[in-house]
C-alpha cells in the first residue's frame, strides 16, 4: 500500500494508525498538492451489515461540521472496493496519551480543554449531531507552539464521529438501534448504557467522565476493558465519588467539583441542558468572585446551584413490594416517605397489570436477582427495581443483562429511592 496511488489521486506515504473501522494513512492529494489523513475501511468489514452505512454516516457528519474544533473533511467516496474519507492531517497528541504519560492535570488546564470540546459539541448539537463516543482518545491536542485566539495553551480538535447519528435522519433507521449499546463503557451515560434514545446531554456526561479523569487520573467508573458490564452497572446505579475525595491531595477547586457533579447526574434532565450552559458554568467556576468598590455594595457571589428531586407523577400509584425480612420491612417504611404511592405485597406469578412498578428486596445475607428476573419475564411486567448491596458490582452487571430497570443500593436512602421510583413511574406512564 505504501507508495501506491489510491483512487487515482492519493499517493500513500505512511500508515498513521489503525482502529476498529479501518486504517489511517498520511497521503498526498496529488491534484491539489496537499497532505491529508486518508481513512480506509477494512475490506472485510465493508461487507458486514450496516458497516458501509456507518462509514458513510461518519463522512456525512464530518462534512456538515465546519468548526475550528472539529476535523475538516476534504473528500470521500469509494475506490478499489474500499470506502475512504480524506481529512485534514493533524500534528499533536491524543488526550489519552497525555493522561497516560502525565497523570492528573491542573484544574485550569483541564477546564480550558473541556471548554474547547464544548464549543465543538455545541456546533454539532445545533446540527442535530450526537457524538456518542466522546473520550480522551477522541480529543486531540494540536502540537504546541501557538496558542489560540483566546489564549489557551492547548488547541483542541474533536475526533471520530463514527458513532454519531443525525436526528433528522432517524426516520431512515439508525445504525445503532434503540435497545443496543455502542460506545466506551467508562464514558457512557446511563441512558446510553440502557440502549435508550440519546441526545446532546449524553455527550456532556461523557465529557464529564473525561474531565473527572483529567482531574483525578481515572474516570469515575472504570474497571478495565474486560469488565464493561460492571462499568455500565456502576454508570447506571452508583453515585460518583466527588473528585476532591477521590484525590484529596490535588486541591481540586470545589466550584469545579460542583459543576462536574451536576454534569454527572444519572438523569439527563438534572444535567446541564446544552454545551453552552456547561461551558459557561465551568468558566464561572474558575473565575474569581467579583467584588464591588468599597462602600458601593456587597460582594457578588457565584449563583448557588440548587438541586431538586423531580416530582412524582400526579395521582397515587400502586407499587408492588416483593420479599420478606429486614430489607423488605425497611423498604415498606422508606417507601412511605416517597409519597403519592401505595405499597402492595406481591410474589412472582401474581397479576402485575395494576402496578406501576415492583420493588424486590432480598432476604438478609442473600440476593434477590432470581426473583426479580421472574418478575421481568412476566408478560406486561412494569419496571422492576432490584434492591441489593451497594458494592455488589457483579450483581449490578447481571441485573443489566436480566433486564432489571434500576438497582436500589442497600441500606436504603429515601432521597435515592424517591428519584428511582419517580423515574420508573415516568417510564410506566
Amino acid at each position: 500500500m505504501i507508495g501506491t496511488l489510491f483512487a487515482g489521486r492519493f499517493k500513500i506515504i505512511e500508515e498513521l494508525g489503525r482502529g476498529g473501522m479501518g486504517a489511517v494513512y498520511r497521503a498526498e492529494q496529488t491534484t491539489l498538492g496537499r497532505q491529508v489523513a486518508l481513512k480506509l475501511m477494512h475490506p472485510h468489514l465493508a461487507q458486514a451489515p450496516g458497516a458501509a452505512a456507518r462509514f458513510h454516516r461518519e463522512a456525512r457528519v464530518l462534512a456538515k461540521l465546519h468548526h475550528s474544533r472539529s476535523v475538516e473533511v476534504y473528500d470521500l467516496g469509494e475506490a478499489d472496493g474500499m470506502l475512504f474519507i480524506a481529512m485534514e492531517i493533524l500534528h499533536g497528541v491524543g488526550l489519552d496519551e497525555v493522561l497516560r504519560d502525565g497523570g492528573p492535570m491542573p484544574a485550569a488546564r483541564a477546564v480550558g480543554i473541556c471548554a474547547q470540546v464544548l464549543e465543538a459539541l455545541g456546533a454539532a448539537h445545533d446540527l442535530g449531531i450526537v457524538h456518542r463516543d466522546l473520550k480522551p482518545a477522541n480529543i486531540f491536542l494540536l502540537a504546541q507552539g501557538r496558542g489560540d485566539a483566546e489564549g489557551n495553551a492547548d488547541r483542541v480538535k474533536v475526533l471520530d464521529f463514527g458513532l454519531a447519528f443525525l436526528k433528522e435522519e432517524s426516520g431512515e433507521g439508525r445504525i445503532t438501534r434503540q435497545g443496543q449499546t455502542a460506545g466506551t463503557p467508562a464514558y457512557m451515560a446511563p441512558e446510553q448504557c440502557r440502549g435508550e434514545e440519546v441526545d446532546g446531554r449524553s455527550d456532556l456526561y461523557a465529557l464529564s467522565c473525561t474531565l473527572y479523569e483529567m482531574l483525578t487520573g481515572a474516570p469515575p467508573f472504570g474497571f478495565g476493558e474486560d469488565n464493561g458490564m460492571e462499568t455500565m452497572a456502576a454508570q447506571l446505579y452508583r453515585p460518583p465519588e466527588r473528585p476532591g475525595i477521590a484525590r484529596w491531595d490535588l486541591g481540586i477547586p470545589g466550584t469545579v467539583e460542583d459543576v462536574l457533579m451536576r454534569a454527572l447526574s444519572k438523569l439527563p434532565r438534572d444535567r446541564y441542558q446544552t454545551a453552552l450552559e456547561m461551558r459557561e458554568a465551568l468558566t464561572l467556576a474558575l473565575a474569581p468572585p467579583v467584588v464591588e468598590a468599597r462602600g458601593a455594595g456587597k460582594k457578588l457571589a457565584r449563583p448557588e446551584e440548587k438541586f431538586h428531586l423531580p416530582p412524582l407523577t400526579t395521582g397515587v400509584k400502586r407499587v408492588g413490594i416483593a420479599g420478606t425480612g429486614k430489607w423488605a420491612k425497611e423498604l415498606w417504611g422508606t417507601l412511605g416517605a416517597v409519597g403519592e404511592v401505595e405499597g402492595v405485597e406481591v410474589a412472582p406469578g401474581a397479576d402485575l397489570s395494576s402496578l406501576a412498578l415492583v420493588l424486590v428486596a432480598p432476604p438478609e445475607g442473600q440476593t434477590a436477582l432470581d426473583a426479580a428476573s421472574l418478575f421481568v419475564a412476566q408478560a406486561g411486567a412494569p419496571p422492576i427495581l432490584l434492591c441489593g448491596a451497594e458494592d455488589d458490582l457483579a450483581q449490578m452487571a447481571k441485573a443489566i443483562g436480566a433486564g432489571i430497570f434500576d438497582y436500589v443500593p442497600l441500606p436504603l436512602d429515601a432521597a435515592d429511592l424517591s428519584r428511582k421510583v419517580s423515574r420508573a413511574l415516568r417510564r410506566r406512564r
